[in-house]
């Protein structure tokens, strides 16, 4: 072989396929990300395209079939094979699978439209046929429009790292291009012209620096979701403590009280001793209560819908049943495996609490119904009660603002459906999309 300054470009530039391949498959295995595992294939096969394009350069004389074959199959339809992978590198690198629906189905079309003409002008060069120049010349027209229609789509739906695609994506053309032009008028010039090993040299570092950039806005939105995270859970510490010192340091304050008024009314006044002896048990069963709900909404492994029914039961039966009121839960099978986060399942508790006051203050109701359905998207939570309802007219009052806020803290909505004398319907909605 003698060296000259093609051969030598040439080695170099295979040298640096290959170290870009064996450094892309060493991302892949550390990370897993598909990306980088079909950018390796993808250099891996463009590897094993240059190298024998090469052989074939160097000993153009080779007469045999086989050998006529390959050089044909890899001198033209080798390119669409190519495209095939890059097209799964962009399917992934652009995380399309939870984007654009419009774009995958486009890139699953190109990637038919590749495999079928690859395929077709394998078997056509396996048989020796005439113009194989013009139908390959004819498919990278046809590829070459829908890849413009593929790109137009993608600058208009301007998905993540677009930009990165689109100029990798125009040396990968022109290349292509000149790659087939060197290829129908010379076949010796396509190493004899260095310019398109340049662009592939170009178009590599390019999406290397891209899978690079990638890579660190994921670490950078890894490190914000874990400082987000963090502060969550800091919130939450703070309103543990707030609700401890609410509801658990009030009820001591006032059992301590009373326990002292009890104790100077033992001589005095036997009937007034025992009745805020009978308010202490209220109280202390009051912060159990409390603790209990607390406690229960800090676990992490009660987050399904079904548990937070169980919840409710709890919490039914010590509110309404002294009150001699009725009451059932109606859940749908088909969403009892819903999960919910701690700030969702905190805040239909608390507005579950807050209908329930409300109709022990007011409705004089003799039954409540709780159901839980599914309905265009959304999880709905009606509170039913057979009272006295209040019109048609717009409520007022501290406990159905809060209702409203509670709601809407879980990007839900709270509806109110009131009739006299027929009851009234609370109805928390939130989209399915936001849950958990």
């Amino acid at each position: 072989m003698a060296f000259t300054f093609s051969n030598i470009f040439t080695i170099a530039f295979i040298g640096v396929l290959i170290y870009q391949c064996i450094l892309s498959g060493f991302q892949y295995s550390l990370n897993k990300q598909k990306e980088y595992g079909y950018y390796t294939a993808y250099l891996f096969i463009l590897i094993v395209n240059f190298v024998v394009n090469f052989y074939f350069w160097l000993y153009p004389v080779i007469t045999s079939n086989s050998s006529q074959i390959v050089k044909q199959i890899f001198g033209l339809p080798i390119n669409f094979f190519i495209q095939i992978i890059y097209l799964y590198f962009l399917l992934h690198y652009l995380q399309i699978e939870n984007s654009s629906i419009a774009f995958k189905k486009k890139v699953k079309q190109q990637i038919t439209i590749n495999l079928i003409a690859g395929t077709g002008l394998t078997i056509y060069c396996m048989f020796g046929l005439q113009w194989g120049y013009v139908l390959n010349g004819v498919l990278v027209v046809i590829n070459f429009i829908l890849y413009f229609n593929l790109y137009v789509l993608l600058i208009k739906t301007k998905l993540a790292n677009y930009k990165f695609i689109i100029w990798g994506t125009v040396f990968i053309i022109v290349g292509f291009l000149i790659n087939v032009l060197l290829t129908i008028f010379e076949a010796t010039m396509f190493y004899n012209d260095v310019t398109i090993m340049i662009g592939a040299v170009i178009e590599i570092g390019f999406f290397n620096y891209a899978l690079q950039h990638k890579m660190k806005n994921q670490e950078s939105a890894l490190l914000l979701a874990e400082i987000e995270k963090q502060k969550a859970i800091e919130n939450e510490h703070r309103r543990v403590s707030a609700d401890l010192h609410d509801e658990v340091g009030s009820a001591l304050s006032s059992i301590q009280i009373m326990s002292v008024i009890s104790k100077r009314k033992m001589d005095t006044d036997i009937a007034e001793s025992k009745k805020l002896l009978r308010l202490i048990g209220t109280q202390a069963l009051k912060m159990q209560h409390s603790l209990s709900d607390i406690v229960w909404g800090l676990r992490t492994d009660l987050n399904s819908l079904d548990d937070m029914t169980i919840k409710m039961e709890e919490i039914l039966k010590y509110t309404l049943e002294p009150a001699q009121i009725t009451h059932a839960i109606e859940l749908d099978n088909a969403i009892n495996d819903l999960k919910l986060s701690v700030l969702q399942r905190r805040n239909i508790l608390l507005i579950l609490k807050e209908a329930l006051n409300n109709i022990l203050k007011y409705a004089d109701a003799a039954t409540v119904h709780i159901k839980f359905k599914s309905e265009n998207n959304f999880l709905i939570m009606a509170i039913a009660d057979t009272g006295k309802g209040f019109g048609s007219g717009n409520p007022t009052g501290n406990g159905l603002k809060n209702m409203e806020t509670r709601a809407v803290q879980i990007n839900g909505e709270l509806l109110v459906n009131s009739v006299i004398n027929s009851g009234t319907t609370v109805y928390c909605k939130i989209p399915l999309q936001h849950l958990n």
